[in-house]
C-alpha cells in the first residue's frame, strides 16, 4: 500500500494537469479519434474537476491516508480474520469452524444447523461492537470532513460520482425500493409458512422447502465444468477467458483461517486478474465465484 501510494503521488500532476485545461480543450481531446480508447478516462476527469484540490494538499491526504482511513480498513480486516468461533457440526456429521464455512451454513435446509451458524458468528462479532463501532464513526467522520474539504453538495455525491451513477438514478431506486416493501414482506411471509415458522435473520437464505430432497453442494470441479458450460452458451470467447483463470491457476478459492467469505477481482488494466474466493462447495459459493470474474479486453 505505501509503494502504491508513492507512485500515485509520482505522477499526480499528470490528471490535476489535465483538468486544468480550458473545457473547450478537453472537449477536443475527448472528441479525437486517435484518443477514443482514452475517451472515458477524460470524461472521469472532467466530473472530478470541481472537486479537486491543489496537488500539495491531495499528495498529503494520499499519505495520511496510510495511517487514517486505509489504516483503519485493514485493521478491521485483520482483526476479523483472526477470529475464531464456536464449532457448529451438521446432521451430516460436518464441522464448520471457519467464518466462510459457517456462512455457507445458512444455506443449509435445517433450521437448528442455520441458527447455530449465524449465532456462532455474530456471538463472536458482538464482543467488538466497541472496536468495530469505534472503527465505522471514524471512517463516516473522515468521509464528512473530505466532502466539506472537497466543495461535494453533499455526503453522498462523492460516491454516486465513484459509481458513475447519476443522483436521479440513485433517487428513483431507493423511493421504488421504499414504495413496494410489501412484496419483501409478502414473501418472507410466505416463506415463513412454508418453513413452519415465522422468519428470522438466520432463515432468510434458507432453502425452500421440496417433497424430494435437493442436493445443493456441488465441488470445486464440478462447478468449474457446469460454470464454464454456462458461459459457452453465452459466448466462446468469455468461456476461453474464464478457462484461462483455472488452467493458468489466476484463482485462489480455499478456505483457510484469516480468509473472508465473498469474492474479489483485483484488476489491473491489460494485465490478467487474480480471482479471491472461499468455495465452500455449495451453489451459492458457484455463483459467487461466477460474479467475480472480469476478463483484460
Amino acid at each position: 500500500m505505501q509503494a502504491a501510494t508513492a507512485i500515485e503521488n509520482q505522477v499526480l500532476f499528470f490528471p490535476l494537469e489535465l483538468q486544468q485545461l480550458p473545457a473547450a480543450q478537453l472537449t477536443r481531446l475527448m472528441e479525437d479519434p486517435a484518443l477514443a480508447g482514452y475517451r472515458h478516462y477524460l470524461e472521469r476527469l472532467r466530473l472530478a474537476q470541481p472537486y479537486q484540490l491543489p496537488e500539495v494538499v491531495e499528495q498529503t491526504r494520499n499519505q495520511d491516508s496510510l495511517t487514517g482511513r486505509q489504516a483503519f480498513i485493514q485493521l478491521r480486516s485483520l482483526h476479523q480474520g483472526a477470529l475464531t468461533y464456536r464449532p457448529v457440526t451438521t446432521p451430516e456429521g460436518t464441522t464448520a469452524t471457519l467464518e466462510a464455512e459457517l456462512n455457507a451454513l445458512l444455506f443449509h435446509a435445517d433450521a437448528e444447523t442455520r441458527y447455530q451458524a449465524y449465532t456462532s458468528i455474530r456471538e463472536r462479532l458482538a464482543e467488538h461492537n466497541l472496536l468495530y463501532g469505534y472503527i465505522l464513526s471514524t471512517l463516516a467522520q473522515d468521509h464528512r470532513l473530505e466532502n466539506q474539504m472537497r466543495g461535494y453538495p453533499s455526503t453522498l455525491a462523492k460516491q454516486l460520482l465513484a459509481d458513475e451513477v447519476p443522483e436521479a438514478v440513485f433517487t428513483a431506486i431507493m423511493q421504488g425500493t421504499r414504495a413496494r416493501y410489501d412484496l419483501f414482506q409478502r414473501y418472507y411471509r410466505r416463506k415463513g409458512e412454508a418453513l413452519g415458522q415465522p422468519i428470522r435473520t438466520c432463515d432468510l437464505l434458507a432453502p425452500w422447502p421440496s417433497r424430494q430432497p435437493v442436493d445443493t453442494r456441488i465441488d470445486y470441479e464440478q462447478g468449474i465444468a457446469l460454470l464454464l458450460a454456462a458461459l459457452g452458451e453465452f459466448s466462446d470467447t468469455y468461456r476461453q477467458r474464464v478457462e484461462q483463470f483455472f488452467q493458468k491457476r489466476w484463482v485462489d478459492a480455499q478456505i483457510r483461517p484469516g480468509k473472508q467469505g465473498g469474492a474479489f477481482c483485483s484488476y489491473v488494466h491489460g494485465k490478467y486478474s487474480y480471482l479471491l474466493l472461499s468455495y465452500a462447495d455449495d451453489y451459492h459459493s458457484l455463483f459467487t465465484k461466477k460474479r467475480g470474474f472480469k476478463a483484460p479486453p
